[in-house]
């Protein structure tokens, strides 16, 4: 009779579980920062996620540019553009003066103040999801 040689599994098949090298690379959640080169790579609920972190950026900083507008109203008596309230110094330079789809903010001065309007995702102004901050 013939004995039969042992077979060698390894342990991580034995264990149920695989080693570091093994295990699919895990891909970064899109944010404003890292999103996919094309949107086919990415899924739709990280779609989602990069949409609503590009409204939240847009909509703070339109809230420092309303302020900004707020004050040369204020000390002006005129209804500014975004370029006029960075040149006033009223918010610091750095500040970009587009929104997160690289779209120009527009400023609106209706009676009660200012408001900063986003053309939103579509890039299209007076469309439903343009993101205004001064409500």
């Amino acid at each position: 009779m013939r004995a039969l040689a042992p077979s060698v599994l390894p342990l991580s098949l034995l264990l149920g579980c695989a080693s570091p090298a093994q295990r699919p690379a895990q891909e970064p959640t899109p944010t404003l920062y890292n999103a996919p080169a094309r949107q086919d790579d990415a899924k739709a609920e990280d779609l989602e996620q990069l949409r609503a972190s590009q409204i939240r950026y847009t909509a703070a900083l339109g809230v420092a540019i309303r302020i900004g507008a707020a004050i040369f109203v204020t000390q002006r008596d005129k209804c500014p553009t975004v370029e006029e309230v960075v040149a006033a110094r009223l918010v610091t330079a750095e500040l970009r003066a587009e929104d997160a789809w690289g779209k120009p903010y527009r400023v609106v001065c209706p009676p009660g103040g200012p408001r900063v309007v986003s053309a939103g995702p579509d890039g299209v102004f007076d469309t439903p999801d343009d993101v205004t901050s001064g409500e």
